[in-house]
């Protein structure tokens, strides 16, 4: 999973796994893992002209649904979070993968 597969995707997912491995409390790893996917996809989205957005929706999925928990829409336990933000990085490298 941590094997550099390409230049700027690859940095903008490592900045993110940074901001989460220094967020000292749950916000800030779901604001680092949230400010990574949003970097990615626009990045994704305008250096490849072919691009699907249908690409982005387990990103899209995980990220709704962080958000709503940091809005008190619905409770995650501490684990569930880090389960999202997990399978978030993943997805990221994943799309990374798919166009790379």
């Amino acid at each position: 999973m941590s094997t550099p597969v390409s230049g700027s995707s690859y940095i903008i997912i490592c900045q993110a796994r940074i901001g989460i491995a220094l967020g000292d409390d749950e916000g800030k790893k779901i604001a680092a893992v949230s400010q990574g996917a949003a970097q990615l996809s626009a990045f994704m989205q305008s250096y490849y002209k072919h691009f699907n957005l249908a690409d982005l929706v387990n990103i899209s999925t995980l990220q709704h649904a962080l958000m709503d928990h940091v809005n008190g829409k619905i409770p995650l336990t501490p684990d569930d979070v880090q389960v999202k933000i997990k399978a978030m990085v993943h997805e990221m490298y994943e799309l990374e993968k798919k166009y790379v």
